[in-house]
């Protein structure tokens, strides 16, 4: 009799322990597809103020499909200055292999290639599509490359971080997500020292993956 309680009472209590288990999981573990950053506000807007001047300097890969010339992969270096809405972008390849620079300015933009060859176009996004093949958002990206949305245009979904800053954003059907160090610039916003800006970007856009890793940051 007591050994037949004794078994009872055990599998009472790996009964209760397993409920307990089921009930703990889905709290750690999250809903099926979430992700790690916490869902904003419906109703509120993720951070939009412009960081005016500064200087990235990095590297970006790209990946195309999908698009007029087949699909495509670049990498190389980023150096990129932007002075309120006038920028200057260099981009080089391996060995200094295709490289050119970008320069704009409201209503201006203009293409430099390592031959020295000229192209313009009234705005960045012409430009890239008829030299690229493909479609970027570069009025978008001045603000996307340092953790804002783009001021005054809709926002499909964003989430923050832990810390407070931006780890996804929805815009312009782009999908972004972030990734931060710790140093100078990569604190939460609040912190005095500066604005919290990533050091991993990845952009992905119809039949495009733009994946941008900066190593320096400049505030000027």
């Amino acid at each position: 009799m007591c050994a037949n309680m004794e078994a009872f009472d055990r599998r009472r209590r790996r009964l209760l322990a397993s409920g307990a288990l089921a009930l703990l999981l889905p709290g750690c573990l999250g809903a099926p597809g979430s992700d790690d950053g916490v869902r904003a506000d419906p109703g509120g807007r993720p951070p939009d103020d412009v960081v005016e001047r500064w200087r990235a300097l990095g590297k970006l890969a790209a990946r195309t499909t999908g698009n007029r010339k087949g699909e495509r992969n670049w990498s190389g270096t980023l150096d990129w200055r932007q002075a309120r809405e006038d920028f200057r972008l260099r981009l080089s390849g391996p060995f200094g292999q295709g490289a050119f620079q970008v320069e704009g300015r409201p209503g201006e933009v203009e293409l430099t290639t390592a031959r020295g060859e000229r192209r313009s176009a009234p705005t960045s996004e012409a430009l890239f599509t008829q030299e690229l093949g493909w479609y970027l958002p570069a009025s978008a990206l001045r603000h996307w490359i340092t953790a804002r949305a783009r001021p005054g245009v809709p926002v499909e979904d964003w989430t923050l971080d832990a810390a407070g800053r931006l780890s996804s954003l929805a815009q312009q059907g782009w999908r972004l997500d972030y990734k931060y160090r710790e140093g100078p610039v990569g604190g939460p916003p609040e912190d005095a020292r500066g604005p919290a800006l990533p050091d991993r970007i990845t952009l992905r856009g119809e039949g495009v993956v733009v994946r941008i890793a900066i190593r320096d940051w400049r505030l000027e």
